[in-house]
């Protein structure tokens, strides 16, 4: 099996990153003030719950969609796990609900795509391949989630 530790390494060499969010665009400090669903301490504390399950709803199926398979950096413990499996469903739950600041950190494998969690709903991806980023965005659309933005790295650029 390919040594997917080089993947988590950071001299791998990546072409584009950005930002995927239940959220179409940035918010401003005053949007996310009052936003109810930021994060899910906060739409529990202003009874938004169900608003917030549904966006992590969309992230869920995102990630699932995506492939069958995923390789996940836990805490320096590279694994591969399947996407439909539960212990897949508990890194995404954790992550997506900040629990205990334990974000993902998977990679796609056939794809050439990373994630890495982040606050707020708000995850960043990473292209080994720019050729995949339509693929990415077609997935995103699917998913009713948002790309808030992309960029190419230089060459000597690293993550």
């Amino acid at each position: 099996m390919t040594d997917f530790n080089l993947v988590f390494k950071e001299n791998y060499m990546w072409k584009q990153t950005g930002f995927i969010s239940v959220f179409d665009h940035w918010l401003t400090e005053d949007e996310a003030d009052d936003c109810k669903i930021l994060n899910y301490e906060i739409s529990i504390e202003r009874e938004a719950l169900q608003d917030y399950i549904g966006g992590e709803e969309k992230f869920i199926k995102f990630y699932r969609n995506i492939s069958d398979i995923v390789v996940c950096n836990k805490t320096d413990n590279i694994k591969v796990i399947q996407t439909n499996s539960n212990e897949f469903e508990d890194i995404l739950m954790s992550s997506l609900r900040e629990e205990n600041m334990k974000f993902l950190d998977i990679f796609y494998p056939e794809h050439k795509i990373r994630f890495k969690g982040g606050y707020d709903r708000t995850d960043t991806f990473f292209l080994a391949d720019e050729s995949n980023f339509c693929f990415l965005k077609e997935y995103v659309d699917k998913s009713n989630l948002f790309i808030l933005g992309f960029h190419a790295f230089e060459s000597e650029d690293l993550i």
